[in-house]
């Protein structure tokens, strides 16, 4: 009886024990996971984590915000004059801006940690403040009145214009030039100073084009033999003396030239005596009061210095004496120079004239047509040079510039122009400007 209630228990006990092992069986099933399973999962957390890192990577932020630091999402910029505070913690959240304290200013839009410190103007390169710096503008320096910046860097000195003095202001002083002068006749430019010098302390160099004639040589550094110098100046002095001495008396016992006795003398009628105007007067002996014959002295002096009458008053500038060789101051004459100068040598032939490179510039402006530009640079040459602008100095220069051929197309020029000064197209053998041009 015991046995048989003992049974159902024990049955009950084997039924318990098989199915803890069958549920630890089971349980070991599940927390041991095969190899192949560990791999598959393994690769798929890497793939993850790239498309993480490529999305990082390619991400664009529109215009006015910014990539946040972790390059996870975009922030707002902040307006100009303040600067980042905080960062956006994500997208859907805004930026903490902040204003830019005293002496610091932000100009644009901007993602920065803090703001950019102001300017000072310069009181040592005389900078003056024309703009006090704000949250939003730093400070502006500049020069003050009648002055102007060397340089366009931040590092610019002030200057004062210049003002011309012996001199005429051609381009005002602006505030980032100097003004620009144009000397009067006898100084000349220094580019250094950019003031005008009188052509007496001309030292060569860029003083030679507007002060020519006026170069100064230097003075020579004393030899070693100076006990000599007093006997040989003596000896030269006194050979030069000789030697004028000799040439004048050779020249008083050469003839006149013929062409001079022929420009001047009284042979022909129309010379001395001018149609419609008074007779000569004749030298009268105080003694017996009869006229005198002249004698070959006064038929030698020129026409002008005996009597002017109307008709030679009115003759034009271009009939000169037989004496000069002065260009004439006739238009014709100067545009027969400019049409027979070649214009790709125009400036060259101007400088080597004696023109100066301003007085081209101002020129060039002035006049719109370039033909009416060269003769205004020929006829300004003209007038600044005098008596010295011969047509000697310019068939020299022609030469120079190896345009013999120029030389004398414009020696035939004169000639013809010459020939077209008469009532008739013909001037007289004898003509003044027949002896000029010959």
């Amino acid at each position: 009886m015991v046995l048989r209630g003992l049974f159902p228990i024990l049955l009950a006990m084997v039924e318990l024990i098989l199915i803890q092992m069958k549920t630890e069986a089971s349980l070991g099933t599940a927390l041991i996971p095969s190899s192949k399973y560990s791999h598959s999962a393994e690769v798929d957390k890497q793939a993850f984590i790239r498309s993480i890192v490529r999305k990082r990577r390619n991400l664009q932020c529109q215009q006015g915000h910014y990539l946040h630091p972790n390059k996870t999402h975009c922030c707002i910029k902040c307006h100009k004059g303040t600067y980042v505070a905080q960062h956006c913690a994500s997208e859907d959240q805004t930026t903490r801006c902040a204003t830019c304290p005293e002496g610091a200013y932000m100009s644009r839009e901007n993602f920065a940690g803090k703001c950019r410190g102001c300017q000072h103007c310069r009181s040592t390169f005389k900078q003056v403040e024309l703009t006090p710096c704000s949250v939003t503008q730093d400070t502006v320096c500049g020069c003050g009145s009648n002055h102007y910046r060397t340089t366009n860097t931040p590092e610019f000195l002030c200057e004062p214009c210049s003002t011309c003095p012996n001199g005429t202001i051609w381009k005002e002083c602006t505030t980032s030039s100097d003004t620009i002068c144009r000397c009067y006749t006898g100084f000349f430019l220094r580019s250094d100073e950019n003031s005008c010098s009188p052509c007496t302390s001309c030292q060569g160099g860029e003083c030679e084009k507007e002060c020519p004639g006026s170069v100064e040589t230097p003075p020579r550094e004393p030899s070693g033999d100076t006990d000599l110098t007093p006997i040989l100046s003596s000896v030269v002095v006194v050979l030069a003396a000789g030697v004028l001495l000799l040439a004048a008396r050779w020249i008083s016992k050469q003839p006149l030239p013929k062409k001079l006795i022929s420009a001047f003398s009284a042979g022909t009628p129309q010379q001395q005596q001018p149609t419609g105007g008074p007779p000569l007067p004749q030298s009268v002996d105080q003694m017996t009061g009869i006229p005198k014959e002249p004698n070959q002295e006064e038929m030698l002096l020129p026409p002008a210095a005996i009597v002017v009458s109307p008709t030679t008053q009115g003759l034009p500038d271009c009939i000169q004496s037989a004496g000069e060789t002065r260009i004439p101051d006739c238009p014709a004459v100067l545009y027969a120079v400019v049409e027979h100068v070649p214009f790709s040598q125009w400036k060259e032939f101007v400088r080597r004239l004696g023109l100066t490179d301003n007085a081209i510039c101002r020129i060039e402006a002035e006049e719109r047509h370039m033909r009416e530009a060269q003769y205004e640079m020929l006829r300004h040459w003209r007038l600044q040079l005098g008596q010295r602008a011969t047509v000697e100095r310019i068939s020299s220069v022609l030469n120079e510039m190896e345009l013999s051929g120029c030389s004398e197309a414009i020696q035939d020029m004169l000639s013809r122009q010459a020939g077209l000064g008469g009532p008739q197209g013909v001037l007289e053998r004898g003509s003044p400007v027949r002896m000029f041009l010959s």
